[in-house]
């Protein structure tokens, strides 16, 4: 599921906000997840989607990922998106 949530919200970014923000994003909050312990799973899917209701995606529409959907569809506990 993370695979294919990183290669939606890199496809859908602008190249620099992947590179310079995103990523940046994530490898920071993975880092912090590892400190304290914390799911690096829940973590690493929050990260990435952290700005996606922003107005610099561009998400088709028929690809609109809501996080309850996603939670049921993956099997993840939706109080914890």
């Amino acid at each position: 599921m993370i695979k294919e949530i990183r290669e939606l919200v890199k496809r859908q970014a602008e190249k620099e906000d992947w590179d310079y923000h995103i990523n940046l994003v994530v490898k920071y909050s993975l880092l912090l997840a590892k400190k304290y312990k914390v799911d690096r799973k829940q973590v690493e899917l929050v990260a990435l989607l952290h700005d996606i209701g922003g107005n610099q995606y561009k998400l088709e529409q028929t690809k609109v990922i809501f996080p309850d959907r996603l939670a049921e569809n993956q099997r993840f506990p939706v109080r914890k998106i």
